[in-house]
């Protein structure tokens, strides 16, 4: 795979776990309830377990980070690389299970938690694609990238594509959030 790709993918699933992490710094309380909610932590470990997911989300962050920064100079990133991008595939697939089990169960009315404290996500099928989707670019994140050096086109297209990617993303998050609400008007246009 391509460095520029690779790093694409490294930097863009840094920020998705760098934010999530802030959200949860930013109301742990409510972290915790949406936790509590999931009913697949013992209530005797859901404080802890709050601060280390954000702790977890916070050192993969910054080891998808680094590893990136470290390709973009040159160096060799591999062993960080494949790290950062299994913690990160793990993690996001222990997301993933973790709504799908909760739909199982019918329990659709819970938020996922991944909006932060000013959006509430519904859970529903199309959470579990999208952390489907995350998980496939966090192994992909964690192959070694060849060696080349890279020009400052490289480098400007790295950056164009990660904010096209961070947008895109921001456009799919607000039409999943967005989804309950306009099933709610279609079905109060046709009563």
């Amino acid at each position: 795979m391509d460095p520029v790709v690779s790093n694409v993918l490294r930097l863009t699933l840094a920020w998705v776990l760098a934010e999530s992490a802030i959200d949860k710094l930013r109301d742990r309380q409510g972290f915790l309830r949406t936790l509590a909610a999931y009913q697949l932590v013992p209530g005797s470990f859901l404080s802890a377990s709050v601060v280390a997911l954000t702790a977890l989300e916070t050192a993969l962050a910054a080891a998808l980070l680094s590893s990136a920064f470290v390709s973009m100079l040159g160096g060799e990133e591999a062993g960080l690389a494949l790290v950062a991008g299994l913690g990160s595939a793990a993690l996001l697939g222990l997301y993933g299970a973790a709504i799908a089990v909760n739909l199982l169960r019918g329990r659709r009315d819970l938020d996922c938690g991944c909006g932060g404290p000013a959006r509430h996500h519904s859970l529903g099928p199309a959470l579990v694609v999208r952390n489907a989707v995350l998980v496939t670019a966090a192994l992909a994140a964690a192959l070694p990238a060849p060696s080349r050096p890279l020009t400052k086109l490289d480098l400007a297209t790295t950056a164009l594509a990660v904010l096209a990617t961070i947008l895109l993303r921001a456009a799919i998050e607000h039409l999943l959030a967005n989804a309950p609400e306009s099933a709610r008007l279609r079905a109060e246009t046709r009563a």
